[in-house]
């Protein structure tokens, strides 16, 4: 996958070299005398392209303007640029608004050789010898003598031959070439080790995987740089460029389609060792030595560069099927004495499970997870598919097999995960080849203290599977949520019975952090005298581990009895839970460092940044120091290596200022910018998108391309004790942002393209951790850059059925339950058109009448068409048209009868009888919106109850013309009631045109006939002296001219059927509107007529003369020289019409059916053909013994046949 930026190639530093150079005037206008030694630095340019006044290579781009965008290809490789003299350019010099480079100096050839090998070594040519990057933009710093005096004739300076020559490289506007460079996160390059797997970060590219380049955010939120090789004999890469961010931006939307990874897009299979090839101009030739960083460059031009065995094919289906179908687990009494297997597509783990009922202890999963690779081994139990929250169970190679390996862990949001006090797995097992890792359990299905996540054995299970990318616990390389449908009735007795099973824990976990551990956290800081009160000492009606959020910075700071005691990190609720926890105690030189901070940012007596009252959060890297007191409650107390405040963001009250850089954390509804824009809900247009988010549907935010195509924000909650309770907009989510979120939503959500775990169906809600990227203006909210989202469920989120998402075939998107016939029913999506029809059928039960009401969405811009058709044709169709150009009026959207393929033929009809028409367009879709009656008088029907064929369209621009794309289906329809409906069945895909196969046939026969088998045939006569054998070429031109023929009456035939099955044929009728290739019917006929002409006069062509005893011949008859003249003249006469009957039937094609234009090829074969004929033909006229006219030395004439000369 390719992704190329225009850039501005002229660097704007070039002005300040431009100012330089003036000041240098008097410098360079001194006159050198022959024996004067000179010190220089400019551009190698070839004299060829001086005088040229362009470059050879770039035709567009003046000589000495731009020798910066010169490249070494064209100095190195091209003939006339090599072997020209080569000069050094001085300074330039302004003539008004324009400036060029001077001709400072002629290098002698000992000179041009030095720099040329020089260049060679640096550069990316055809001829360069080394491991360079330089493209365009030589330039170097020599030491010289001057050996002549200037040519003034030609304007040339002095001649000089070099004593000394050095690169001088990088500078502010030279373009380099890179080709499999490895890129690297600017983190992981100074920690010195990768964060996935301690690999030497400088020594081992290859092994850098796509999930720590992409998904951790002191990786993905550092700068990228591009790697150069090692030097000769080393073995450590060097740093080479930094990309500026745009250019990171870039590389990041590549890796994300070649790769795999938490955020990657699910098409690409590339695990580690990322490498591009790219191009890219120098915008700071300085390094960053503090950062040991190289050179910035801008990226103008990507491409992965990935391994042979790597595709980047990003077709791959992401949804959740596990490739096997799902059966209820075992026999009668659910004990299966063969265990279910599952694999999962998207990652290389496995499932085998099964439900084993022990007499002593009740019923238990038995699964086994089996890895194809190497790292620890994860199994999750989730509420909602995701894995905060969840219970996981662990195994770590690495560690001995005992009571907690493997182990039971929490899993709490944007924490480590933590085991939990109660180990009680039985069987557990973790194992480890050189290929495989496998971890064996058996889990209870119900527990004491875990309510929350019983395993059903009756019903769904939302779960997960999961592989690190080392032994050692911590990120993922692979991640897999799923449902597991479980039916064993004598399970679900004794699980759902009242008493809950009571297990003794196998062992007292009491330490949740351990001794040096390096932990990453984000929390409110809150006093330790608050949290013992119970309450905020400054507002006493607030219990502190309820609401922190609201505790003010001037307690925090100010209050002695705050200040004075521990500062603590609180950790955010439990789902389902509003309690926060206390989680860590910071030792006294991190409680200052916060205070500092908290200052710094806050608002209290000696505070000095005003910009947050309340509420104080900071995210913290710390070292544990001790375990804490389980006896008093303390929590273990660490040092904070880095910290940086969060401005937490509750609701529209929250009194802070925003700069570019904060980190925020905000909890909100997450809604498309469609929505807020129009004011209501899309698909309920009876609700105020501000007033009610929480009844916007995952179907709207996810699947409508509207709401899909429009920027997310996150809306702030009404204060609580605001008089107007509308939601306000917080912050718009970034595009990788938006990304995420979408994939979160896909993962809780019903919807067509979500992943058929989720059981919310209204209010998506979300906790969201970001960066502040951008202020709004004009009253836009900011823009965040997000590092980490979880869904955060309330009351009415869940689907009222119990959360299965609705029946989904294959084609057709349909609403179930009680339906609002208002609004759209059903859709339908053209796959791979970008074109969406939603509808609903509304019928009077009493008088039989009704209506159709339809939505055709666009993924473009172009005028968009509805057509009732009987068979799929468009022709004899009718078709409602919007029009985005014009007004909405009576005939726009209009009714409109398709009586032919050409847009003339596409009229406006006497009856315009559109109900509530419309068509909107903004930079990205098109919207056509229409209600039409089901019956009409002299109009095709649309039956409520049956089957019903119809197209879609759009247009190549917004004026009535050839349609860019279309498609077809057929959709058995039902009238819509308060209790559902819309379809009676699934949609039954169609070909658009019946006759495209034929036409098709039509095109390929014609090309080959007159194509290839004549010109072929045509050469074999000009080409006779070229064929062995007394006769042969006059056999293969009479069997090939034969073949053409009967490829003509058989493509002609196809033609004739496939239009007489259109409605009122118009066979070889010109239809002039169309210009030239309107008459290609007309044409047709006559190439026909002629070709069979000409093959009959091939037949009963005259006899040739009879030939003598001495080998002579008689003279040609009067009739024979005639018929000779006439069949060939005729013959090129054929041949040229058919070629343009070939062209102009290819570009008929390409407009009907919307497919590639052709033309080229054809011209493209048929024309080296022709051109091998000529050159052959031409050959008589030199090879020896033949004369033009096919006549030898002798006079004598080639036989066409054995018996007798030819023509």
């Amino acid at each position: 996958m390719k992704f190329s930026t225009n850039k501005n190639k002229n660097s704007n530093n070039m002005f300040v070299a431009f100012v330089a150079a003036n000041l240098l005037a008097f410098a360079n206008a001194q006159t050198y005398m022959v024996g004067d030694t000179v010190a220089h630095e400019g551009y190698v340019m070839d004299r060829y392209c001086i005088e040229q006044g362009v470059f050879l290579d770039q035709p567009d781009v003046a000589t000495l303007p731009n020798p910066n965008l010169h490249t070494v290809h064209c100095l190195i490789d091209a003939p006339p640029c090599i072997g020209s003299t080569f000069e050094l350019l001085g300074e330039p010099t302004w003539d008004g608004d324009e400036a060029a480079y001077t001709r400072a100096f002629v290098l002698d050839d000992d000179s041009k050789a030095q720099v040329v090998s020089l260049a060679k070594e640096l550069g990316v040519c055809n001829d360069c010898t080394g491991d360079g990057h330089l493209k365009a933009g030589f330039r170097v710093r020599v030491t010289a003598t001057v050996t002549e005096m200037a040519n003034e004739t030609i304007g040339a300076g002095p001649t000089i031959s070099v004593d000394q020559v050095v690169p001088v490289f990088p500078y502010a506007g030279q373009s380099i070439e890179l080709q499999g460079a490895f890129i690297s996160d600017q983190f992981c390059l100074q920690r010195g080790t990768f964060l996935d797997n301690n690999l030497p970060s400088l020594e081992q590219p290859e092994l850098h995987t796509v999930h720590c380049l992409i998904d951790p955010p002191p990786c993905i939120g550092s700068p990228f740089e591009v790697l150069l090789p090692p030097a000769e004999g080393e073995s450590t890469y060097i740093r080479g460029y930094t990309l500026d961010d745009p250019s990171k931006e870039q590389i990041v939307e590549v890796i994300k389609e070649v790769g795999v990874c938490d955020t990657c897009n699910g098409g690409g299979s590339l695990v580690e060792g990322f490498k591009a090839d790219l191009t890219a101009i120098v915008v700071d030739s300085q390094r960053n030595e503090t950062a040991g960083a190289g050179p910035v460059i801008s990226v103008t031009e990507v491409m992965a560069n990935l391994p042979a065995d790597v595709g980047d094919d990003t077709g791959m289906d992401t949804g959740t099927d596990t490739g096997v179908e799902q059966e209820p687990t075992g026999s009668e009494d659910c004990a299966t004495e063969v265990p279910t297997t599952m694999t999962f597509e998207e990652v290389p783990i496995s499932l085998t499970y099964s439900l084993v009922r022990d007499e002593e202890n009740g019923w238990f999963f038995a699964g086994e997870v089996a890895y194809e690779g190497q790292g620890w081994v994860g199994f999750a139990i989730s509420q909602d598919g995701t894995m905060p929250g969840s219970i996981a169970i662990i195994g770590l190679p690495d560690d001995p097999v005992g009571t907690t390996n493997p182990g039971k862990y929490d899993m709490p949001s944007r924490t480590p995960p933590i085991l939990a006090e109660q180990q009680t797995l039985f069987n557990s097992n973790i194992e480890q080849n050189a290929t495989h890792t496998v971890l064996t359990f058996w889990k209870l299905l119900k527990e004491v203290n875990e309510a929350d996540h019983v395993i059903w054995p009756i019903g769904d299970n939302p779960f997960l599977v999961a592989a690190g990318s080392s032994n050692e616990l911590g990120y993922h390389a692979h991640r897999h949520s799923f449902t597991l449908t479980l039916g064993c009735e004598a399970a679900n007795e004794e699980t759902t019975a009242d008493e809950e099973v009571d297990v003794t824990p196998g062992v007292d976990v009491t330490p949740v952090f351990a001794v040096g551990d390096e932990i990453e956290v984000e929390g409110f800081v809150m006093d330790n005298f608050c949290i013992e009160r119970g309450t905020l000492l400054d507002a006493p009606s607030i219990v502190t581990l309820e609401q922190p959020n609201l505790h003010s910075l001037h307690c925090l700071l100010d209050v002695p009895q705050c200040v004075e005691s521990n500062f603590e990190i609180l950790l955010d609720p439990m789902p389902g839970e509003t309690m926060y926890q206390r989680g860590l105690t910071l030792d006294e030189d991190s409680k200052q460092m916060v205070i500092a901070m908290a200052k710094e940012l806050g608002t209290c007596q000696e505070c000095s940044g005003g910009r947050l009252r309340h509420g104080f959060r900071a995210k913290l890297t710390a070292t544990v120091l001790d375990a804490g007191d389980d006896a008093t409650g303390a929590p273990p107390m660490v040092s904070v290596i880095n910290a940086q405040p969060v401005l937490f963001v509750t609701d529209s009250s929250t009194e802070a200022t925003f700069e570019v850089g904060d980190l925020v954390t905000v909890t909100g509804f997450v809604m498309d910018n469609f929505c807020i824009e129009r004011g209501t809900l899309l698909d309920n247009p009876s609700v105020v998108t501000l007033e009610e988010p929480n009844l916007h549907s995952f179907h709207c935010l996810i699947d409508v391309p509207q709401c899909a195509a429009s920027n997310y924000e996150v809306l702030l909650d009404p204060a609580p004790d605001a008089e107007d309770q509308m939601y306000s907009r917080g912050f718009v989510l970034d595009d990788e942002g938006k990304a995420l979120v979408r994939s979160l939503a896909m993962e809780v959500g019903i919807c067509d393209e979500c992943d058929e775990t989720g059981t919310w169906q209204f209010g998506f809600r979300a906790q969201i951790m970001g960066t502040i990227v951008e202020l709004g203006a004009s009253g836009e909210p900011p823009v965040i850059s997000i590092q980490d989202a979880v869904a955060v469920p309330f009351e009415g989120a869940a689907a009222d059925d119990g959360g299965d998402a609705p029946a989904d075939d294959e084609d057709a998107a349909l609403q179930t339950g009680p339906v609002d016939c208002s609004q759209f029913v059903a859709s339908h999506e053209f796959e791979g058109l970008g074109l969406t029809l939603n509808y609903v059928v509304n019928v009077d039960e009493e008088t039989g009448e009704g209506n159709f009401t339809g939505q055709v969405v666009y993924e473009g811009q172009g005028w968009v068409g509805f057509g009732v058709s009987e068979s799929g044709a468009m022709v004899g169709s009718l078709a409602v048209i919007g029009l985005p150009d014009e007004d909405i009026s009576e005939s726009n959207p209009g009714k409109y009868d398709l009586g032919g393929q050409s847009p003339a033929a596409v009229t406006l009809t006497d009856q315009q009888t559109i109900l509530d028409g419309n068509v909107e367009q903004n930079e990205t879709h098109t919207v056509l919106t229409f209600t039409k009656l089901l019956t009409e008088p002299g109009e095709m029907p649309i039956d409520p109850n049956g089957r019903n064929v119809f197209l879609a369209a759009a247009g190549l621009d917004n004026n009535l013309g050839f349609h860019a794309v279309r498609g077809v289906v057929a959709l058995t329809l039902a009238p819509c009631t308060a209790d559902g409906g819309g379809v009676a069945g699934g949609a039954e895909a169609l070909d658009f045109d019946n006759r495209q196969t034929s036409f098709a046939a039509h095109g390929w026969m014609a090309c080959i006939a007159w194509g290839v088998l004549v010109p072929v045939a045509i050469g074999n006569s000009l080409c006779r002296h070229l064929i062995p054998g007394e006769g042969l070429w006059f056999q293969l031109h009479r069997a090939l001219n034969s073949l053409a023929i009967l490829m003509t009456i058989a493509f002609f035939g196809v033609v004739v059927a496939a239009v007489s099955s259109q409605p009122a044929p118009d066979h070889f009728k010109p239809r002039t509107e169309q210009g030239s290739i309107g008459y290609h019917k007309t044409i047709g006929l006559v190439v026909f007529i002629l070709a069979l002409i000409q093959g009959i006069g091939g037949v009963m062509r005259p006899h040739l003369p009879h030939k003598n005893d001495d080998g002579t011949f008689e003279p040609k008859t009067g009739i024979r020289t005639a018929w000779e003249f006439v069949h060939k003249g005729s013959g090129v006469a054929i041949l040229a019409m058919a070629w343009y009957q070939c062209h102009s039937g290819l570009v008929l094609y390409a407009q009907i059916f919307a497919a590639e234009d052709r033309t080229g090829a054809f011209w493209g074969v048929t024309g080296t053909i022709s051109a091998i004929v000529v050159g052959g033909a031409l050959t008589r006229f030199c090879l020896p013994g033949k004369e033009a006219g096919g006549k030898d030395a002798d006079g004598d004439v080639d036989a066409e046949s054995p018996e007798g000369p030819s023509s």
